[in-house]
């Protein structure tokens, strides 16, 4: 297969910022690719500090966060990307995600 047929797949780990309107490092990312996979981690409790952990959110945090991330979704999926949520530290390898060789 010649390079200039080889797909380029990128990765995009959201952490805080969850909007993709202006969000320049998402659209460099999208336009450097031909897939871009979109990655959340919800993290285990034991890689939050204490006010951190999601158990130790108010319920209304809880909510907020929860309600962000269904947006993203949703605002992902028009611009035909997937949301993947991993309720597991990033640094722990990923099994949904193929990785090509």
């Amino acid at each position: 297969m010649a390079l200039d047929q080889v797909k380029k797949t990128g990765l995009f780990w959201f952490t805080n910022d969850l909007r993709i309107d202006d969000n320049p490092a998402l659209h460099k990312a999208a336009s450097e690719v031909d897939t871009l996979i979109c990655l959340y981690c919800v993290r285990p409790k034991s890689t939050f500090s204490d006010q951190q952990a999601p158990s130790k959110l108010s319920p209304n945090r809880q909510q907020f966060l929860f309600d962000s991330l269904v947006d993203l979704e949703k605002s992902l999926a028009e611009q035909g990307q997937q949301l993947l949520v991993e309720f597991k530290s990033p640094a722990e390898p990923n099994s949904r995600i193929d990785y090509p060789i």
